[in-house]
């Protein structure tokens, strides 16, 4: 039986990677029609009309007032509340979809091709961490050789899309 919970559940993974590694780093915007003022270090600064600005999204999605002292550790729990639905985010704090009139259209389909993908590997496959050597030939343990992991993917390279710079090993295996 699946519970209403792990429907929302399952999204949380997703959220928390496209948080901490957005596909698309900045946004473009343009002060609409009338002068808009935004806080800049405690003061109300006004952006004249027509001013052409970038949101940094790695930035925001990494803000450690919105998302807490651990905003950058993968953390896919902050993504639920504590009556165990998905946290809604106040306008602009995440934006890995954009939002608002110009929001990704693909949203949705991104997000069931996403559980999808995920149901058909996990439903036929274990994952856990490669142990093994490292290119030294140093016998890793299984938190040595998550740690390494973690360190990789604060090297990613963004090109026409995003990938890691480092290969992390997995050991992929059949289910019976």
């Amino acid at each position: 039986m699946i519970h209403l919970f792990l429907i929302d559940a399952d999204r949380c993974p997703q959220y928390e990677t496209l948080r901490l590694w957005p596909v698309v780093q900045g946004l473009p915007k343009k002060a609409s029609a009338t002068t808009c003022c935004i806080p800049y270090n405690g003061e109300m600064v006004p952006i004249p009309v027509g001013t052409r600005m970038v949101a940094d999204v790695v930035a925001i999605h990494r803000h450690q007032g919105v998302w807490g002292q651990d905003s950058s550790e993968w953390n896919p729990g902050r993504w639920l509340t504590s009556d165990g639905k998905i946290r809604r985010p106040s306008k602009g704090e995440f934006l890995a979809f954009s939002e608002g009139a110009r929001a990704c259209i693909g949203k949705k389909f991104a997000e069931t091709e996403f559980k999808g993908i995920m149901c058909c590997l996990f439903e036929n496959y274990k994952v856990k961490m490669h142990i093994g050597s490292n290119k030294e030939d140093v016998l890793l343990t299984q938190e040595e050789a998550r740690e390494q992991a973690l360190k990789s993917m604060n090297f990613l390279k963004y090109r026409l899309a995003l990938s890691l710079a480092r290969r992390i090993p997995l050991d992929w295996t059949q289910r019976s």
